[in-house]
């Protein structure tokens, strides 16, 4: 269905389209192809799927059929006014190409902040919270609630003990909540922090010293509501995290 809906994503009439699409699959001669092409759907696209579609004349109809009202679904969503900017990390790099630099977006985030922030990292290490702390410190003394996912056995130089006393001299530690990820079947490889529904960064950067300043790293400054998709992944792996108190090991963890 996946294949007939992305094709079909291009047809100008997909519910006429898919019977002809269809057809062509099913008997690839040139009236079929000559029909795809005034539709809109390029037959060489068609070809690079083939191995995807169901042999089954009745199953590619209903895949075909399908595929249809998805795309005609996809095309009804309202458009999204959504930015991106590219964020890098990295030693020697060029300011006037290079202008958005991991650890200051990252702070930028945070400081900007008016309601929540959510922030999700599969490494962490003491030095890179050390970094990240005199904003959150400020954010949550404004009375922004503050989500910090981590993966415990990937925690790295004394990030519990930072953990433990997080926000303790300057923040409001009532407004932190840690949620520390223990035992999972998957591995939780995102990395990302999220302001508001309105704005994150998303990026291949952990939450360390090193990916935040020296690695290099690519990224991207999100603004609009593709923000709230990423919040919706964050809280459900929150759902399902094993919350433990920050300093305190759980009985058989790893490392």
């Amino acid at each position: 269905m996946l294949a007939c809906g992305a094709l079909l994503l291009a047809a100008r009439d997909p519910i006429n389209a898919a019977q002809t699409l269809v057809d062509y699959v099913r008997m690839r001669d040139g009236s079929a192809r000559r029909a795809l092409k005034r539709l809109g759907i390029v037959p060489q696209s068609v070809d690079d799927f083939r191995a995807l579609f169901p042999s089954d004349a009745a199953d590619l109809e209903a895949s075909a059929s399908c595929g249809a009202y998805w795309a005609l679904g996809h095309r009804a969503r309202p458009e999204r006014p959504d930015r991106w900017f590219p964020v890098m990390s990295g030693t020697d790099l060029d300011r006037d190409t290079f202008d958005r630099r991991t650890g200051e977006t990252l702070i930028g985030l945070i400081a900007r902040a008016r309601d929540r922030l959510r922030l999700f990292s599969a490494y962490v290490d003491g030095p890179g919270l050390r970094v990240l702390e005199p904003a959150l410190a400020g954010a949550t003394n404004r009375g922004i609630s503050v989500d910090l996912v981590t993966v415990r056995r990937l925690e790295r130089e004394n990030a519990p003990e930072v953990l433990a006393s997080l926000l303790d001299s300057d923040g409001d530690r009532s407004r932190l909540r840690l949620h520390r990820l223990e035992g999972m079947a998957w591995f939780p490889h995102l990395k990302l922090l999220t302001a508001d529904s309105t704005a994150a960064y998303i990026g291949s950067a952990n939450m360390t010293f090193a990916g935040m300043t020296t690695n290099f790293e690519v990224g991207a400054l999100v603004e609009g509501a593709a923000v709230v998709a990423y919040e919706t992944l964050v809280d459900e792996l929150v759902r399902r995290a094993q919350d433990l108190p920050p300093g305190i090991e759980a009985e058989g963890s790893g490392e």
